[in-house]
């Protein structure tokens, strides 16, 4: 990547509002949920019932230690 385009792509990230966002994705969601034509898609995943959160098992497994 050269320093121009560089320099362009974090100056676009800084000028993010990200509260705004925020609220523009809820305001999709809502219309989405409505029934209303958005740009909203869904995504269905599925997540396990346990969840191993132990920071050590997971650097374990990533082979970090």
């Amino acid at each position: 990547m050269d320093a121009a385009l560089f320099e362009k792509l974090v100056e676009s990230m800084t000028k993010r509002n990200i509260g705004d966002e925020i609220i523009e994705g809820m305001a999709s969601a809502v219309h989405y949920m409505q029934g209303k034509k958005t740009r909203a898609v869904a995504h269905k995943i599925n997540i396990p019932v346990e969840i191993d959160i132990d920071a050590e098992n997971i650097l374990e497994q990533c082979g970090s230690i």
